[in-house]
């Protein structure tokens, strides 16, 4: 039966979620009795302190949805030391008490589609829990806590799923040998990624020739504007990664006329001497897996190429150039 009425969506979805996150578990006491025992870990105990909140705030993403509170993360990242100090004391208090308060638990369920399947199936959509950022703060805190403690000769070497700067295991490229050494690890995939970016291309005369002939735009020779510089620098989404700089996009998006002003500059100079600084060339690459296929396989993984943000906004007035230009007649009516 296909639902129409809002508040017959509504029960339906509260019936999915509940059915998908309410399901039964069981706890193995032989998987306990096989656990290591080791010294306990007085530090653990030990109350939240003003550094751990400063670390766990500095490691939030910005422009993430918020959760009931309605309260953004760049609040905190920007709140200051006062604010700082009075959610340390709050979480003071939730570890004296041994209780979380409920508005650090409760969380506002959306769905997404996977884009493909049938989108009037519940199944074919993704659920996203949005909580409040001051209890992901929490969380984190104890998140580093608990990371720090296992890495203290508690976890496997084959272990990297959630270890810092963990590499994780890799199969050669014959599909023969398993990879574990981080040096033949980090060898493998450098050679994926050269035999991946670094196709051969051809040029094809005839095919340039068939090209229509058009008059020569000047405009595209003009050197970069201030006002493409901040057009552009709008545009950007916070919460990227950073290049090799490590310099966040939220820097140039809240430093005001000054800076852009000096990256107008730069882009000038970069453009009438007709070469491009190293540093905005190169790339951070990343992988992601594709979830699907063996994890253990390179091509089962997608790369990601990470670039100073500079650069990005650089290239980004380019692009909106060449749009421009090839939307004066020039793209054929299907394109």
């Amino acid at each position: 039966m296909l639902l129409t009425e809002k508040t017959q969506i509504l029960t339906r979805w509260a019936e999915h979620i509940q059915r998908v996150l309410n399901q039964p578990s069981t706890i193995s006491n032989a998987a306990i009795d096989h656990l290591l025992e080791v010294e306990i870990n007085t530090d653990l105990d030990l109350p939240p302190s003003l550094q751990e909140t400063i670390r766990a705030v500095q490691q939030l993403s910005s422009g993430k949805a918020t959760g009931s509170d309605a309260i953004p993360a760049e609040i905190y990242k920007h709140g200051g030391p006062q604010l700082m100090n009075r959610l340390t004391v709050l979480f003071q208090e939730m570890r004296q008490q041994g209780q979380v308060s409920q508005d650090f638990k409760d969380a506002t369920i959306v769905h997404r589609y996977k884009k493909k399947g049938n989108r009037q199936l519940c199944d074919n959509h993704r659920r996203i829990s949005l909580l409040n950022i001051a209890g992901k703060i929490f969380a984190r805190i104890l998140f580093i806590r608990l990371n720090a403690h296992l890495e203290q000769g508690l976890l496997r070497e084959s272990q990297c799923g959630f270890r810092r700067q963990g590499t994780a295991p890799l199969l050669s490229s014959d599909g023969r040998t398993l990879l574990t050494e981080k040096s033949q690890i980090l060898k493998r995939w450098a050679e994926h990624f050269r035999s991946v970016l670094n196709c051969s291309s051809a040029i094809s005369d005839v095919l340039i020739d068939q090209l229509p002939k058009v008059d020569t735009n000047n405009d595209l020779d003009l050197p970069p504007s201030l006002p493409e510089t901040i057009q552009e620098m709008q545009q950007i989404s916070s919460g990227k990664a950073p290049g090799s700089d490590a310099i966040p996009p939220e820097v140039y998006m809240y430093e005001g006329p000054r800076l852009m002003a000096e990256l107008t500059t730069l882009f000038q100079d970069i453009w009438r001497h007709g070469q491009v600084p190293q540093v905005l060339k190169d790339t951070t690459i990343v992988h992601l897996y594709k979830r699907k296929g063996n994890r253990r396989l390179c091509d089962n993984h997608r790369g990601i190429a990470v670039l100073n943000i500079g650069g990005k906004i650089f290239t980004c007035i380019l692009l909106n150039r060449l749009n421009g230009h090839l939307e004066q007649g020039l793209l054929p009516e299907s394109q």
